[in-house]
C-alpha cells in the first residue's frame, strides 16, 4: 500500500521540487515525501531487526533542513492513514532527546515518552545498524549448529517483535507471522532434502557420502 502512496507522490510533478546541479534542473520529492518516506523506511528495518542511530540521524537531518517546508497537517494525515503515528512520537523522542533535535522541528513531539525506559529505543541503542551488535545476534554468527542457529533467528525476531509490537500492533504482528511461516517453509524444505545433514557433516565424510 505504501509502495503506491509513493509511486503517486513521485509521479505528480506538481508534488516535486525544482534542483539545479551543475547546470542542470531535476525533480526532487517533496519535504513532507522525504520525512515519512525516510521514517518508514527506518521503522521497517527496525521492525524486520534493528537500525542503529544512523538511521535516525539521516531522518532527523531532514526535519532539520526541511522544517519550515513541511506540511503538518498532510504529515499528520498520512501516519493516522498507515497507523504509525506512536511510532513516529517513539522514534520522535529518540532524535530529540538522543541526537538533539530541537522538540519544535518533530512534528508531534511527546516529550513524555522515556527514551531510556522504551523497549524500542532500547533495541535502536543497544542493537545498532540492523540489529547487529545484540548478544542474540552474534551468538547466531557463532553457532555451528544450524538447527540452533535457526532456534536462535526465532528467539532474536520474537525479542524484536516485543519490543517493536507497541508502536504498530497490527502490522508488525502480520509481519512476524509472516517472517515465522516463511522461515519455517524453508526450515522443512532444508529438512527434507538433507541441507542440514549435509552441512552438519565434516568435509571427509560428505566426500565419503559422495
Amino acid at each position: 500500500m505504501l509502495e503506491r502512496w509513493a509511486a503517486s507522490e513521485l509521479k505528480d510533478t506538481a508534488k516535486l521540487r525544482k534542483h539545479t546541479f551543475n547546470g542542470v534542473e531535476v525533480n526532487l520529492p517533496s519535504a513532507n515525501f522525504n520525512a515519512f518516506y525516510i521514517f518508514f523506511h527506518a521503522f521497517y528495518h527496525l521492525r524486520d531487526g534493528g537500525i542503529g542511530l544512523r538511521h535516525i540521524s539521516d531522518w532527523a537531518m531532514v526535519l532539520h533542513r526541511h522544517a519550515a517546508e513541511i506540511d503538518r497537517d498532510n504529515l499528520r494525515r498520512l501516519l493516522k492513514k498507515y497507523g504509525m503515528r506512536h511510532a513516529w512520537q517513539v522514534m520522535g523522542a529518540l532524535a530529540v532527546k538522543e541526537l538533539g533535535l530541537p522538540a519544535d522541528e518533530m512534528p508531534f513531539y511527546n516529550p513524555g515518552i522515556d527514551t531510556r525506559g522504551n523497549s524500542a529505543i532500547r533495541l535502536i541503542l543497544e542493537g545498532g545498524n540492523f540489529g547487529r551488535h545484540t548478544k542474540i545476534y552474534l551468538n547466531i554468527r557463532e553457532e555451528k549448529n544450524l538447527f540452533i542457529s535457526k532456534m536462535k533467528k526465532t528467539r532474536k525476531q520474537t525479542s524484536v517483535f516485543w519490543a517493536v509490537f507497541q508502536m504498530q500492533p497490527i502490522e508488525t504482528t502480520i509481519s512476524y507471522l509472516r517472517s515465522l511461516s516463511r522461515g519455517a517453509f524453508f526450515f522443512f524444505k532444508k529438512l527434507s532434502d538433507g541441507t542440514y545433514r549435509k552441512k552438519g557433516m565434516p568435509p571427509s565424510k560428505q566426500k565419503a557420502r559422495q
